[in-house]
């Protein structure tokens, strides 16, 4: 695709304190999913990691620093707590009707309110950008394989959840 540069995912470790960017407090970045503002500062995962929106098990090949595509673009990584990250897991998101703070919901994860749009946009990004040429796909219900879930709720967070001044300053 002409025109596109590819960035590593190693280039997140740095590049996370410029489109993160905390816009009220200098030098600090805000985390998916709990919104938290801590150091931008790589610290090798320590105090943040980098969060890939479709799940590396749920997509072809494994994260490396030198990986691109999109296990190393920016739109489908965000910073976020190791320990929220771990509890994710590749669970799919899920359950248009919730509302609230993230966290599991049987199956599903739910992203929370002020990351739910900004997270099935990402997801929806990915697909269109990625899919043809992994083979990746978004699907009604419960996912397998390569496929990512659930397409109702995204579509539903996308419309409860618009761009927010914060997502339109990471996404430029």
């Amino acid at each position: 695709r002409a025109g596109h540069i590819q960035r590593a995912y190693g280039d997140f470790r740095n590049s996370a304190r410029l489109h993160d960017a905390d816009p009220n407090t200098p030098g600090r970045i805000l985390l998916a999913y709990n919104r938290a503002s801590i150091s931008g500062q790589w610290d090798s995962g320590s105090t943040w990691n980098r969060e890939h929106i479709w799940p590396q098990s749920r997509q072809p090949g494994s994260a490396s620093n030198s990986s691109r595509g999109n296990l190393g673009d920016p739109h489908a990584l965000k910073p976020c707590n190791p320990s929220i990250n771990s509890s994710r897991g590749n669970k799919p998101f899920g359950l248009a009707t919730s509302s609230g703070t993230y966290g599991s919901q049987g199956g599903y994860y739910y992203a929370g309110d002020a990351d739910k749009g900004d997270l099935a946009r990402s997801l929806m990004y990915s697909e269109t950008r990625y899919g043809p040429e992994t083979g990746i796909q978004l699907v009604n219900g419960f996912p397998s394989g390569n496929r990512m879930g659930d397409l109702a709720s995204l579509v539903a967070w996308h419309y409860a959840d618009p761009p927010d001044t914060f997502e339109r300053r990471r996404n430029h």
